[in-house]
């Protein structure tokens, strides 16, 4: 049964006198539509979207002025919303700006976080072969498990050229207290690392998913 989000009654007396007028229906109708785009306007604070390309400078991260990859990454750890990146096709090399990194202490007051790239075949993050980790993300720096009811979606990128004996130190590094995982349609070449080569996704109590 679907409930009516407003209902007009439009009552008649027994002279055919009616009880609602015609300029009470328009107020509430103009207060309907008010309300309605309160509520659109509210749920676009709940997600947030940033645009990220190879030379992207400055902060604004919109498809007009698109940012650098790491600056896009800190304003999502910064803000309170689910955000998603886009990253434009195009090589990011860790080597010369250093681990691309998010870490928050609780991310369930973070959101959840999409980092989305525009093809596996075209959107590469490269390592340059030395011994950086390409990116690590990690929704609970503290270890209290603030990130239940997290997801941490990574997807439509190329992970290559990390070097490294080292332990979860390959190309991507994924860390959780309870946040869940998706790693999708996604390429790791060249990446080598005592423990973790490719990837490395670590969960307590969230659920890890990989998929084509």
């Amino acid at each position: 049964m679907r409930v009516p989000l407003f209902r007009v009654i439009d009552r008649t007396g027994p002279a055919g006198l009616s009880v609602s007028h015609a300029g009470f229906r328009q107020k509430l109708l103009l207060f309907a539509f008010a309300l309605c785009a309160l509520l659109l306007f509210v749920a676009k604070g709940w997600a947030a979207e940033y645009y990220v390309s190879p030379n992207g400078i400055g902060n604004d991260c919109n498809q007009t002025n698109p940012c650098s990859f790491q600056t896009a990454l800190d304003k999502a750890a910064a803000s309170n919303d689910n955000d998603t990146i886009h990253v434009a096709s195009g090589t990011y090399y860790a080597n010369e700006t250093g681990t691309f990194t998010y870490s928050v202490t609780d991310g369930a007051d973070n959101g959840s976080l999409t980092i989305i790239g525009n093809g596996r075949e075209t959107t590469i993050l490269d390592g340059g072969g030395t011994t950086t980790r390409i990116m690590e993300v990690n929704t609970d720096n503290n270890g209290g498990g603030g990130d239940t009811g997290v997801t941490v979606r990574v997807e439509n990128l190329t992970f290559k050229n990390r070097d490294s004996n080292g332990d979860r130190k390959g190309g991507l590094l994924i860390s959780t207290g309870y946040a869940n995982i998706e790693v999708a349609n996604s390429i790791f070449k060249n990446c080598s690392a005592g423990d973790g080569a490719g990837a490395y996704l670590f969960s307590h109590g969230g659920n890890i998913t990989l998929r084509n």
